[in-house]
C-alpha cells in the first residue's frame, strides 16, 4: 500500500481538496502534508546560497515550526539525513526533543526511533 501510496499520494490529496473531505479522516495524507512543507522549508536552508533571495537560515525554518514537535523531529530528520549531524542534534537539544518522540512518527518506513538514539 505504501508505495501506491506514494505513487498517488497527489492524486489522492487532490481528490480530497475537490471533494471537501475532511484531511483527518486520512492521516497519511496528513503526514505527507506536513512532510512536504517541512522538505520545501528545509531545502531553502540546505540547497540555496545565502545570497538567494529564496534562502532561509536554519533559525528561521525552526521557527516556523516551533510548537510543531511532528515537524520539528521531520526537520531533524531531513538535516540529519543529509549528513549534518551536528545541526540536527542542535535542533534535537533546542527543542527539548527525546529519542522516544521520534517513535510518534508512525507511518514512515524508516526507523524513527533508531534516528532518534542517533542523535541523542
Amino acid at each position: 500500500m505504501k508505495s501506491n501510496f506514494n505513487k498517488f499520494g497527489k492524486i489522492c490529496d487532490e481528490i480530497v481538496q475537490k471533494v471537501g473531505i475532511p484531511y483527518e479522516d486520512y492521516p497519511m495524507l496528513v503526514e505527507r502534508k506536513k512532510r512536504n512543507s517541512v522538505m520545501h522549508f528545509a531545502n531553502n536552508f540546505l540547497r540555496k546560497k545565502e545570497d538567494d533571495k529564496e534562502y532561509m537560515g536554519l533559525d528561521r525554518v525552526e521557527s516556523l515550526f516551533d510548537g510543531n514537535k511532528e515537524c520539528i523531529i521531520y526537520l531533524c530528520e531531513i538535516v540529519y539525513s543529509t549528513g549534518k549531524k551536528q545541526m540536527a542534534k542542535g535542533i534535537f537539544q533546542r527543542h527539548k526533543l527525546q529519542a522516544s518522540d521520534f517513535s510518534i512518527i508512525k507511518t514512515q518506513t524508516k526507523n524513527m526511533a533508531q534516528m532518534g538514539k542517533e542523535i541523542e
